[in-house]
């Protein structure tokens, strides 16, 4: 399924942690984070650590997914997802110490799934961090305070040219747009814009 596909499922919205959860057969591809955080749930009280940890980091990754695409920018690396979140950290002091260490449990979380060393009190606590970290995105959503071009400014230049970024419904790396000369990069930092040509 391409980024433009079901876009009515490239939302960013709140999450809740339902105490009981029944998974329902639902269409091919249309997972939600909350969707994801369900099947956390259903998985943590099967005692399936693993797979409830997958699911949560499967969840937070999504809505990250999500919200940056709503800005017109894709993080198609877990080293550009990390950058983005440590951006919105930064750029938006009132969540200053809780949305970087909700990502990094879950990261811990998605680290010790494959080792399958998941601790009851660990996963229960990256159910809590999942939460914190969608709505906080939520929050910011909401506000619209992000800005894809302080975003770019902010990224280190190799980084920057590795987001993914649409031209009509195509999505692709922003080096790749400046080679095929649809793109370019216009000024310097910290007031460098992306023009589409």
């Amino acid at each position: 399924m391409s980024m433009n596909e079901n876009n009515n499922l490239k939302e960013v919205k709140p999450v809740e942690l339902k105490k009981c959860v029944e998974l329902k057969k639902r269409k091919f591809n249309s997972s939600t984070p909350q969707s994801h955080l369900d099947a956390s749930i259903f998985h943590f009280n099967l005692n399936d650590g693993a797979i409830a940890s997958e699911a949560g980091w499967l969840g937070i990754s999504l809505q990250l997914k999500n919200f940056l695409i709503g800005y017109g920018v894709d993080a198609g690396s877990h080293k550009l997802k990390n950058e983005a979140v440590f951006f919105l950290e930064y750029a938006n002091k009132e969540f200053k110490d809780k949305l970087v260490p909700a990502w990094l449990s879950l990261e811990q979380s998605h680290y010790n799934a494959y080792e399958d060393d998941c601790v009851r009190d660990l996963v229960e606590n990256m159910l809590e961090s999942a939460k914190l970290f969608c709505n906080i995105l939520n929050s910011i959503n909401n506000k619209k305070s992000f800005k894809r071009d302080v975003f770019l400014n902010w990224l280190p230049e190799n980084l920057m040219l590795e987001l993914k970024v649409p031209i009509g419904r195509k999505w692709k790396r922003i080096e790749v747009w400046i080679n095929l000369g649809k793109m370019k990069l216009e000024g310097e930092r910290p007031n460098m814009r992306l023009i589409t040509l």
